[in-house]
């Protein structure tokens, strides 16, 4: 029930660090026990900071647009036809996440960049920090699985850098990083489109799994950017510390979407994803 000359039509004019824009209150507040829900619900309007009749809020422009914008889709949005999430530019990732978390948005907007995919997790990995961070139990001779959305398509190269704490061991010792056409992948056997590398493992023995030359296998505290171009059909890896670069061909069929793919047998190993930053990808195009 709405409250006495409070109504879900208002317009909300808002002063966003300094852009203006307005919104009705049904778009604000329709994320229950959200910020926005309760700060516009019309029970506390007596305490907004209002400059020139806007209500002023301190977030950055750019990323509160972007999330208004996909409210106002929500709130129209059919069965058939569901709002498409926001496209965030790389660079303005982290603080995307940032706000949608202090916004308490994180279960309707969701956060941008890749994430680990709960349904594609197996019982021996576990998912940390919404998503952005897997660690896996395997027990000895079992492997932990799992695949990060969202799926990639042909079109502008898809960045990920990672993180890898390597807290025990398990039978192979193995941590294998890179990309597959499956949505449910198992290791029973390497697919002819799988790509990427592999640390120690014994008893894995495929091409298609890169041998490169002086590889000392995944190293703890390492940084890992990933480049996958879908175009080109090249996948890229750069290590931090080091700066090396190596690179490997995907064979996949031309409208073939690929997901990035991680199977651990060390038990207590995190994988952490962090933010790309504008320089990663810089640095990627002098490559």
């Amino acid at each position: 029930m709405e409250k006495s000359g409070i109504s879900s039509e208002d317009i909300i004019k808002l002063d966003i660090c300094g852009e203006r824009t307005t919104a009705t209150r049904s778009v604000l507040t329709q994320a229950e026990n959200s910020y926005l829900a309760a700060k516009f619900s019309g029970r506390w309007d007596h305490t907004h900071k209002v400059q020139h009749g806007h209500v002023f809020l301190d977030f950055d422009p750019y990323c509160f647009k972007k999330i208004l914008s996909y409210l106002q889709s929500r709130s129209i949005e059919e069965p058939d036809h569901p709002a498409a999430s926001p496209v965030i530019a790389a660079e303005h990732e982290a603080q995307f996440n940032q706000l949608v978390l202090h916004l308490l948005l994180e279960d309707f907007v969701g956060l941008c960049g890749m994430r680990f995919l709960a349904e594609s997790i197996n019982e021996h990995v576990r998912v940390l920090d919404n998503g952005t961070a897997l660690r896996f139990d395997a027990p000895s001779g079992a492997v932990g699985m799992a695949l990060l959305a969202p799926a990639m398509q042909s079109g502008e190269p898809y960045y990920l850098r990672c993180k890898i704490q390597c807290k025990g061991t398990g039978t192979g010792d193995h941590l294998l990083l890179g990309v597959t056409s499956r949505s449910c992948p198992t290791m029973s056997r390497i697919h002819k489109e799988d790509a990427g590398w592999s640390g120690p493992w014994r008893g894995l023995n495929d091409t298609t799994w890169s041998t490169i030359p002086h590889w000392l296998g995944w190293q703890e505290a390492e940084q890992y950017l990933f480049k996958v171009d879908l175009l080109a059909n090249i996948l890229t890896v750069q290590i931090s510390e080091s700066q090396q670069v190596f690179r490997i061909n995907i064979h996949r069929a031309p409208t073939c979407p690929m997901f990035f793919f991680m199977s651990c047998g060390m038990l207590g190993t995190i994988v952490k994803l962090l933010p790309v930053l504008s320089q990663d990808i810089q640095d990627f195009e002098g490559v």
